[in-house]
Formats: structure tokens, sequence, C-alpha cells
């Protein structure tokens, strides 16, 4: 394959954030082409490493490779027809290359640039806002372009499209977990650039001017004036980017402010100050206690918001660690364990080996904790999954919790840092009770609007 579009340029952001339209701007340059979202590389990054691995074994290539490419999907429509491609197309274009990763996206993303005769194309997901690593050790040459915007004003934005919530709290956090997932990387690493909604809208040439600096090609009126081809950046059914083609509106900025609850407002200033004060939004909150909660499913806000806008009423705050190895659990403060444990397990794919290793040593943790008095709870009307969605080595971590950890309902947790308990046990929100052990189930993929 020769003449392949080269430094691809990746959109990445938390969901409602302004990616579709910085991607419209990107689309209406002669040098880009942009697709819809093709969420290629979260899913990957996802997956059993195992898996991965037979997808690239040189064997079997390009068939599982194409298998997995043509499985993606927005909803339920595949994404390689929204590229234009047939399944053999997309086939045809990586048995000519080696097998990687790059081959699989690139099948893709600069297939459709090069028959549209762009010499660079665009990936737009906002969720690989969380791989920065994976993309520049793959395309080494890659520009990233983070679009942030007030969380406040994005977590409203969220409770009116499908995949949000009408839970606040649980759209604020989605937005802080994204954050924080790569923050530290996108602050040092000179491929990326980070660009402020709120900027891009109210003096929209000067930031354009500065990412085609960025990004190294000249700026062109159009990406300001004229957007109106760039319709490819969205799927057909979604409605809610509709308007990444239209007038600029920078009236939308600050409207949390009306639409917030003001004790909302405290638990943002709270929970999210860094995040708030990193990217100009304002002044965090000093906690008074904390309290850290793993695993940090979402869908907990939904759930207890009561009980979480009680932690934040007396300025306790919420610690969400992300435990990918079990010595980020070595804190200070109370660890208070919702739901099962399977993020303490998240590559089922490793050997079992290492599988025993990892949930001895958090018997272990759990155990030291206890013998130190450093507090251990475990919720109890969510700490019990069905058995069916769970594997044998769940099950013991478990139990390990019903053994190590002090029992209590959500309700007292307030208590358990000084504050005042709840008069009653919250409840599930209404049509929930069927799920209501589910925490760590995966996420659908948040779409930007």
């Amino acid at each position: 394959m020769t003449d392949l579009p080269s430094h691809p340029v990746f959109v990445v952001g938390g969901p409602r954030s302004g990616t579709t339209l910085l991607s419209a701007m990107l689309a209406a340059h002669s040098a880009f082409d942009c697709g819809p979202e093709t969420h290629f590389l979260s899913r990957w990054s996802r997956m059993a490493r195992s898996e991965r691995e037979r997808i690239l074994d040189p064997a079997d290539w390009p068939e599982r490779a194409t298998a997995y490419v043509c499985s993606l999907s927005l909803g339920k429509s595949p994404i390689h027809p929204m590229y234009d491609l047939e399944r053999e197309e997309v086939r045809a274009w990586m048995a000519v290359q080696p097998p990687s990763l790059a081959a699989m996206l690139e099948s893709l993303t600069a297939q459709r640039a090069l028959r549209n005769g762009a010499p660079r194309g665009v990936e737009k997901t906002p969720r690989h806002l969380e791989v920065p690593e994976l993309i520049t050790e793959t395309w080494p040459d890659a520009r990233i372009l983070r679009i942030v915007r007030d969380p406040r004003d994005a977590a409203v934005s969220l409770t009116k499209v499908p995949f949000g919530t009408p839970s606040l709290l649980t759209n604020l956090s989605v937005l802080a977990r994204m954050n924080e997932a790569a923050s530290e990387w996108y602050r040092e690493d000179h491929r990326a650039l980070t660009v402020r909604y709120e900027d891009l809208v109210a003096t929209p040439e000067r930031e354009l001017r500065r990412i085609c600096e960025f990004v190294g090609v000249d700026y062109e009126p159009d990406m300001l004036e004229d957007r109106s081809g760039a319709t490819g950046v969205a799927a057909a059914h979604e409605w809610w980017k509709g308007d990444a083609t239209g007038p600029l509106d920078s009236s939308r900025s600050g409207r949390w402010a009306e639409e917030m609850p003001p004790e909302v407002q405290h638990y943002a200033a709270l929970n999210l100050g860094p995040m708030l004060e990193e990217h100009g939004y304002g002044e965090a909150v000093a906690p008074k206690k904390a309290l850290a909660i793993v695993p940090a499913g979402d869908a907990l806000n939904a759930r207890y918001d009561e009980v979480l806008l009680a932690l934040s009423a007396a300025d306790v705050a919420v610690r969400r660690p992300i435990p990918a190895t079990i010595e980020e659990l070595h804190l200070q403060e109370p660890l208070v364990f919702f739901g099962v444990v399977g993020q303490l397990d998240p590559d089922r794919g490793r050997p079992a080996g290492r599988r025993v290793v990892d949930i001895g040593r958090l018997g272990l943790l759990l155990l030291t904790r206890r013998l130190q008095g450093r507090p251990v709870v475990w919720v109890r009307r969510l700490s019990l999954i069905r058995r069916h969605q769970r594997d044998g080595g769940e099950r013991f971590i478990a139990r390990m919790l019903q053994v190590l950890a002090r029992s209590m309902e959500a309700g007292d947790l307030p208590a358990l840092v000084g504050a005042e308990p709840l008069a009653a046990e919250p409840q599930p929100a209404a049509g929930r009770e069927s799920d209501a052990d589910d925490l760590d189930a995966d996420e659908p993929d948040a779409d930007d609007g």
C-alpha cells in the first residue's frame, strides 16, 4: 500500500465536550477526512491479552482482524458501512500489510481518506481520551487534540441525550474519571494539545489557527465559515450531533449555574475541584475528610445520590481509585466496597497463577488494614451479585470481604466520617431493582454532541 495518509489526528474528550464540533471543523479543511466514531482503541484495550494476540497472529491474518473491525458498531449499526466500505474491502486493505493494530484501524480511516482525496485522516472517539499511550505507541507521529469543557455544563447536557443519565452526580463522575485517566500524560507529552470548548466557540478563529499550527497545516476559513459538508462525522441516528455543522453558540457556556441545584454545585466543587482548577473553571472546595469507594461503578451515583450528597454537605469528598493494582488501595481514608470487585481483577486473560497471587495480596491488604484499625467497609445490599455474573475468583474475593470487612448500610456511611447518618436507607431508583447488583457492568460507549 502506497501513499498512506500520514500523521493521523485523534480528537478525544469527555462526552458532550465538543469533540464532534471540533471534528466537523477539521473535516471542513482540505487536508483532512473524518468519519464517525469507531471506539476501536477503547474496546481493544478492554480485551483480554490472549484474544488480542489471536487477532494479530500472522497465521490467521487478516481473517480474525477483519471480523473484529467489522464487528464494531454504533448502537445497532455496523461502523464499516458508515465509512462506505464493504467487508471484503476492509479485508483487502489488511491483506497487503503485515499484522498490526495500525493496519486494522486504517482499514477504515486511512482507506476512506484516500478515497476522498485527503492526505490525512482524523479519528474522533471521545473515549480514546483514556488511551493516549496506545495511540502514540501505534502511531508515533500522531497528534492528539483533547477538548475539555466545564464538567458542570457537560453533566447538564448529558441529562438530555440517550447515552447520559438523569443523575447529575453520575454524569459528573463519568467526566471526572475520564479526565483523570491520563491527565498527567496530556500535561507533559508534546504530541497532545488541550483545547477548551468555551474558547473554541467564543474565539473560534484564534483557536483554529492554534490548532492548525499544532497539527502542521495552514488555517482555512472554511473551517469556521462552511462546515455544512462535514456531516460524515456523525452517524445517521445521532440526532444530538446535528448542531455541530450549524452556527456557533457561546451562550451554552455557564448554563449549569441556572440548571444545577446548589447542593450539586457544591458536590462538583468538592469532588471535581482539581479538574475545575486545572482547566480554569473555578476554585475547588477543600474537603474536611474523604472516603475511598471501590469499585467505583458510575451506576452507584444513580442509586445513592442521597448518600453522596449527604457526604458532600459535610464536606466529605469521595475518592474513586482505579485499582489497576492492589497497591493503589493502600489508602489512609476509610475504604468502602460497593458491589463486586471485578475492577480489582480487570484482565481475566492473564495467567491463572498471577491471578491467584493478586487475590492473595488483596486478602493480605484487607487483613493488614483490619489489624491496623484502618476501616474497611462492605455495603451489604450491593455486595453479592448474581452468581452467573462472576467467576470463582470474584466469588472468593466477595467472601473475603464478608469475613474481613465491616458490614454497613449505605445510609450509615456519613456517620463513618463523623457526619449525620441518613434517617432512612435510600432506595434504588425506580425501575432499577433488577440491576441492583451489577455495578461493574461495562458502560455503553459514550458519544459526544
